[in-house]
């Protein structure tokens, strides 16, 4: 019996060969839906061949078919798989993280924070005061308040020099009497609005110490206040940035100390 030749083993590709259509293809278990706080987001998900998907990849805020008005591609990732089968899942939402050329919606907070403050600073005794007290008064007080003849300051007298003495005026004797019970200072209860930024791209800060009214979007700022910007921070979150500003309001803001400047580098 003739022995018969042995096969060859055939040979085996050593990269992955689609089979199949080469159109994109809508996942089954697409899209998925979801709502929370921030708002409605779709999922879709899509399979092909890898250069198939590669070439479908969208750019950021991009509309796509099948998903609401409204809403625009926040993100799109493709991964690859066996048999050179790719997945691109896209999610789009109301609202996604903005660049720094675009307009980004904030979030925007007030809360009041306690402020410790010298007593003389008090509104009661700054001009228009009820008990104002005006240069001369201020200078007597410091007298006052410095000699060490006990019995004199429980009149409210102070020297003048040679032996003579003057007394306090009423708004003066007013402050005497807070300041001899130990009222050094007193709290008063300021606001600060917040506003808060997602961005795209790393985005400039400064413009603080500056006397300035808060740009707002749609929160209305406790009226009768000066604003002082006392914060901007840039935090780096994962594939965005957070830019927080601050605004400090108070009675008045003393322009010899702080800039009333309009324009400043490095105010984004």
């Amino acid at each position: 019996m003739p022995i018969s030749t042995p096969l060859t083993a055939p040979s085996l590709p050593t990269t992955p060969v689609w089979v199949g259509s080469s159109a994109l293809q809508e996942s089954p278990d697409s899209p998925q839906i979801s709502l929370s706080k921030e708002g409605l987001t779709y999922t879709k998900i899509f399979t092909g061949p890898f250069a198939t998907i590669e070439a479908a990849m969208p750019v950021r805020f991009a509309a796509v078919t099948g998903v609401p008005t409204g809403l625009g591609v926040d993100m799109a990732t493709i991964k690859n798989g066996p048999g050179g089968v790719a997945t691109l899942t896209i999610v789009c939402c109301q609202s996604p993280s903005q660049g720094i050329g675009e307009t980004p919606i904030p979030i925007e907070e007030i809360e009041w924070v306690e402020v410790q403050r010298p007593l003389k600073s008090h509104k009661m005794f700054q001009s228009g005061g009820a008990n104002e007290l005006d240069d001369g008064d201020l200078s007597d007080l410091v007298a006052w308040q410095n000699q060490d003849n006990a019995a004199q300051m429980k009149i409210f007298k102070f020297p003048t020099g040679s032996g003579a003495t003057d007394t306090l005026s009423d708004n003066a004797t007013v402050y005497a009497k807070k300041w001899l019970r130990g009222q050094e200072y007193y709290n008063e209860y300021a606001p600060v609005y917040k506003k808060t930024l997602t961005l795209g791209s790393a985005p400039y800060t400064g413009g603080c110490g500056i006397i300035e009214a808060p740009v707002t979007s749609e929160t209305t700022v406790p009226p009768y206040y000066q604003w002082l910007k006392n914060a901007d921070r840039s935090i780096k979150r994962s594939r965005t940035y957070e830019r927080v500003q601050e605004w400090l309001g108070a009675w008045w803001w003393d322009p010899d100390i702080y800039s009333t400047a309009t324009t400043r580098p490095f105010d984004g």
